[in-house]
């Protein structure tokens, strides 16, 4: 998996002698445990490189085939799925690795881990890390005492801890040493621990001085307080995280791209801005102002990182090498150095011949045994213009902008100043004399130093920009959410968070890594790499509402409001495709539907509509598609009734036409569209079953044209039987009705009500009677008059003013 070269201690037939090894020589051990087919593990290995890379022999990293059947590793674990990632701080239980297999992620954990305390010395900085983590975990310690560092220890060790159990809020641990500040949070005796939530009241650690690891993580993670907006990270695996978050109630959910190198996400900021505006009422009355301290550090983020960008690109222009170089690349067999292939560079900037490079070859070989993992730089003589290089690989292209030398002396110095204030780094350019300039350039150790501190943090910016996870909204300015105009609105918005009925909450998810949670609720997939998106999702009543306009503060508090008043109009999810509306002679047409087409198709008054309503994972469904196709065939000779279908589980439709079991046949009947009628769930979905639907609900336009399709010479003679025997009931019912008409009227001989009632009921029966009895006699003769088959046109004149009374 990883080559001899790399920063990675590979053991790829799963011995874990190495990595022991490894352990005992060093205080931290990041490690992957893998399989060489795994596609998982194929595809962290990339991640894996670049976090190592990064850290540059800071951090060491070891990977293990523990898949490989005769392996220690394989014997001793069972691993129930790979990659899988622990990292061993000072030979303690191994830490795992939970987040996303990224080496932005990785390399955010791992300094996590390696720093996962912060000393506050003020009151300030704790409210700063209060609005920043929203639950923060303070303990007073005196480390000058004796025996407090078993109980900081502990406290140390559970802030590790931590990390792995909480993997993507975890609460922050903090020391304070001063007693001013410990008594503004009535800590009042060493060793006391409180935990202070910005959305509930601060807690005291319950078990006195008994202070473990395990009793502290436990305490911590039972009495967490609500995230104001809390990260979700659905595996993708069979898990009920989502489900269980989105039961609460609607949730409002931004799908971002989450930049663990920087905390500077513009769509996280502005949401925090927006919830904390909105719940005002939630938050503890120390804390009711938190959101200008969060504006503030907001504000003070996207300062720094535009000072870090400016100080890199001066960086690239102050330390471009100039000087010529010719490297040649030796593998060092005799030597304890794990086989790694060595590039040995000779830079001059009097010469390009390589040749030279030979004769200082054995002043090369004398630094190799004691080789690290940066490059070895030597000095050849007292002219500095002149000087070799050993490094352990070649350096990627993508760092050759960043220098590994200081550029040879001249008139200018360059010095690398950080403010006091606000902590911002950039160069100063002054004047020095050439003596001074060349102990400066000759002094490994300033040299080093002022190397690899800003490329450090110029690596950083590099990698967020390989990694593709810098937002287009960097340069965003919060000060718009203060501005006047948006004052009214502002406190519109606090008004409805403390008045609302509804219980709305905040999440978000990474868009990079997660992207089939906004494919599947119809988010574009380049909208939501871009820049951040917005879906609010009501499960209660089966809605949600995509944001369209940008992601602004102005924008989300208006759809919050809107959401809030019930303005918002439901986001209706619709796949399409081009399609073909001719339809070849002797083949039927089945017109594919989307939801934007959906309602136009169903709605002619004067047409009969049958649906079928499918889904593209359904088995069944797609057997049915056949029988489907040949009942549309059946009916193809009729222009009063349309075939139709659509994909219901990647079309949303509106609720009363929502269904939980695929495939659904429904049918439209012409004159009556709010009348609609399902095929009966109990019943075989056959051929036969369906034409018997369709007849038994069809408009009589539509079985008159399946009757002259059909009807044979022997049809025609069974119906003109049928015609005779139903002239003679009708004319038997004519007689009935005649006689209790003459009845009716010889009786009548006073001026009675109800007697003149009875009397108009038996007319109208009659003449309805009568009406029957000449349509029949007319549709007799007309048989009689048709040989083989029925000519379809004089049968529609027949029936064009009789058929709405015909029964």
């Amino acid at each position: 998996m990883f080559t001899p070269s790399s920063y990675v201690l590979d053991s790829p037939r799963g011995s874990l002698i190495p990595l022991i090894q490894l352990l005992h020589e060093h205080e931290f051990v990041f490690v992957m445990y893998y399989a060489p087919w795994c596609y998982k593990s194929q595809a962290a290995r990339a991640e894996f490189l670049k976090a190592a890379n990064f850290f540059k022999g800071e951090v060491h990293f070891a990977a293990v085939n523990c898949w490989w059947p005769e392996g220690e590793c394989k014997k001793r674990y069972k691993f129930l799925m790979f990659p899988v990632f622990l990292a061993y701080h000072t030979r303690l239980d191994g830490y795992r690795f939970f987040g996303h297999a990224r080496a932005e992620h990785m390399i955010k954990f791992i300094e996590n881990l390696i720093r996962p305390l912060q000393i506050m010395h003020s009151t300030t900085g704790i409210i700063e890390l209060i609005s920043q983590h929203e639950n923060i975990i303070l303990g007073y310690f005196n480390l000058s005492l004796p025996n407090s560092t078993d109980a900081y220890n502990q406290f140390y060790y559970a802030s590790m801890r931590i990390l792995e159990r909480d993997p993507f809020q975890p609460i922050k641990f903090a020391v304070v040493t001063q007693p001013e500040v410990a008594k503004e949070y009535f800590l009042s005796n060493y060793e006391d621990i409180i935990m202070v939530r910005l959305t509930n009241s601060s807690l005291f650690y319950p078990y006195g001085k008994n202070i473990t690891s395990s009793n502290l993580l436990t305490w911590a993670i039972q009495n967490k307080g609500k995230e104001i907006v809390k990260r979700l990270s659905p595996e993708g695996l069979k898990s009920q995280t989502l489900e269980f978050e989105m039961d609460k109630g609607p949730a409002f959910i931004l799908f971002h791209l989450e930049n663990p190198l920087f905390n500077i996400e513009h769509g996280l900021r502005v949401l925090k801005d927006v919830v904390l505006t909105y719940r005002q009422c939630m938050l503890e009355t120390p804390f009711h102002g938190i959101r200008s301290v969060w504006t503030k550090i907001i504000a003070r983020d996207i300062k720094r990182y535009h000072s870090l960008t400016y100080m890199c690109d001066q960086l690239k222009h102050v330390h471009r090498p100039n000087e010529r170089s010719c490297c040649i690349s030796a593998v060092i067999k005799h030597l304890d150095v794990n086989g790694k292939v060595f590039n040995i560079c000779y830079h001059s900037l009097g010469t390009s011949n390589c040749n030279l490079l030979l004769k200082h070859f054995p002043v090369a070989l004398k630094h190799v045994g004691s080789f690290s993992s940066s490059c070895r730089h030597i000095l050849l003589s007292y002219i500095f213009a002149a000087q070799l290089s050993i490094c352990c690989q070649q350096e990627e292209e993508s760092l050759s902008a960043s220098a590994n030398w200081v550029k040879p002396p001249s008139n200018e110095k360059w010095v690398l100043n950080i403010s006091n204030d606000d902590h911002t780094v950039y160069f100063v350019k002054e004047n020095v004399s050439a003596d001074s300039e060349m102990r400066h350039s000759n002094d490994r150790f300033v040299r080093d130093h002022l190397e690899h501190l800003p490329r450090r943090l110029c690596d950083r910016l590099l990698l967020e920009k390989q990694q593709g996870v810098k937002s287009s909204s960097h340069d965003v300015d919060l000060e718009f959410s203060d501005s006047i105009s948006l004052e009214d609105r502002t406190k519109q918005l606090t008004q409805v968070g403390c008045t609302s009925n509804k219980t709305l909450n905040f999440y978000t998810m990474d868009s990079k890594n997660r992207w089939m949670f906004s494919d599947a609720l119809g988010i574009e997939p380049s909208a939501a790499i871009n820049g951040p998106t917005a879906v609010l999702f009501d499960k209660e009543n089966e809605e949600h509402y995509i944001m369209k306009e940008n992601f602004t503060y102005s924008n989300t508090m208006s759809f919050i409001i809107d959401f809030e008043h019930g303005r918002l109009k439901r986001h209706l999810q619709s796949h399409s495709f081009r399609q073909n509306d001719y339809a070849a002679p002797g083949h039927v047409n089945v017109k594919e539907l989307d939801s934007q087409t959906f309602l136009d198709v169903v709605k002619p008054y004067n047409k009969d509509i049958v649906v079928l309503i499918y889904a593209h994972w359904c088995g069944f469904c797609q057997t049915l598609s056949h029988t489907f196709l040949s009942l549309a065939q059946y009916f193809s000779t009729s222009p009063h009734i349309v075939f139709s279908r659509i994909n219901g589980a990647t079309n949303d439709l509106p609720w009363e036409y929502t269904f939980d079991s695929y495939p659904t046949v429904i049918f439209f009947p012409a004159r009556q569209k709010s009348d609609s009628i399902l095929f009966p769930k109990e019943k075989e979905k056959s051929l036969t079953n369906l034409v018997r639907f369709v007849l038994h609900h069809a408009t009589h336009d539509t079985k008159l044209h399946l009757a002259a399709d059909v009807c044979s010479t022997s049809c025609i003679k069974s119906n003109i039987q049928r015609c005779t025997s139903l002239l003679q009931e009708l004319r038997l019912r004519q007689a009935r009705l005649q006689r209790r008409l003459s009845a009716a009227i010889s009786s009548n001989r006073g001026d009675n009500y109800f007697n003149k009632l009875g009397s108009d009921y038996i007319v109208s029966q009659l003449q309805s009677v009568r009406t029957q009895v000449l349509t029949v006699e007319k549709l007799r003769a007309f048989l009689e008059q048709q040989g083989e088959s029925i000519n379809k046109q004089e049968l529609f004149e027949l029936f064009s003013v009789a058929k709405n009374s015909f029964v």
